[in-house]
C-alpha cells in the first residue's frame, strides 16, 4: 500500500511575489470591517480588507494581481492588490497642495503634500534643500516607492527643486 504524502500548497506562495486572486464575494465580519474573499491558484481562500481599496473599483468575479507582502506567524497571508494607476518604482506628476516645512537647526527640511488622481492627499518623504521651494510650482514629480494598504509612499525626484533626501 502506498502512503499518501502531505503537500502544503502554501509553499508555492512566496512573500514579495505577485499572484492572481479571484474575488469570490464581499463578506461582513461582525465587529470588524468588510473583506474581499479571494481564491488563489491553489484554491486557498484569503481575506483582503476592502475598506482600503474603495478607489480600486474591485468587484465580485474580478481577477486581480496581488503582491504577497508577508505571511505572519499565525499563517495569515497579507496581499496588496496592484494599484489601478501607480506602479512601485514609477515616476508620476502629482498636483502640489503645499510644501511643509519642518524645523531643524542646521538644515531646511521639507516635504510635499500632493494629491493623487483620486483626490487623496499624500505626504512625501522629507528632503533637505538649501533654498525654499518656489511658490510657483503647481505639480511635483515623485517616485512611488511602494504601495501598502492602498497608501502611496512617495519621494520627490523633481529637478526643479534643489533637494537631497533627509535622514
Amino acid at each position: 500500500m502506498r502512503r499518501r504524502e502531505f503537500r502544503d500548497k502554501t509553499l508555492l506562495l512566496e512573500s514579495g511575489k505577485w499572484f492572481d486572486l479571484q474575488i469570490l464575494k464581499i463578506i461582513d465580519i461582525p465587529g470588524d470591517q468588510p473583506y474581499f474573499m479571494a481564491r488563489d491558484m491553489n484554491g486557498l481562500k484569503h481575506l483582503i480588507p476592502s475598506s482600503y481599496y474603495g478607489d480600486y473599483d474591485l468587484r465580485e468575479g474580478d481577477t486581480i494581481s496581488c503582491r504577497l507582502d508577508r505571511i505572519n506567524c499565525l499563517g495569515r497571508f497579507f496581499f496588496e492588490p496592484v494599484h489601478p494607476f501607480y506602479k512601485s518604482g514609477g515616476a508620476y506628476k502629482f498636483k502640489l497642495k503645499e510644501f511643509l516645512r519642518y524645523s531643524d537647526c542646521t538644515n531646511n527640511i521639507f516635504a510635499a503634500k500632493v494629491i493623487d488622481i483620486f483626490g487623496n492627499e499624500w505626504e512625501t518623504t522629507k528632503f533637505s534643500s538649501e533654498t525654499e521651494p518656489s511658490p510657483e510650482i503647481d505639480s511635483v514629480l515623485c517616485c512611488v516607492e511602494t504601495v501598502k494598504k492602498a497608501k502611496l509612499y512617495l519621494s520627490v525626484i523633481d529637478r526643479r527643486i534643489d533637494h537631497k533626501p533627509s535622514a
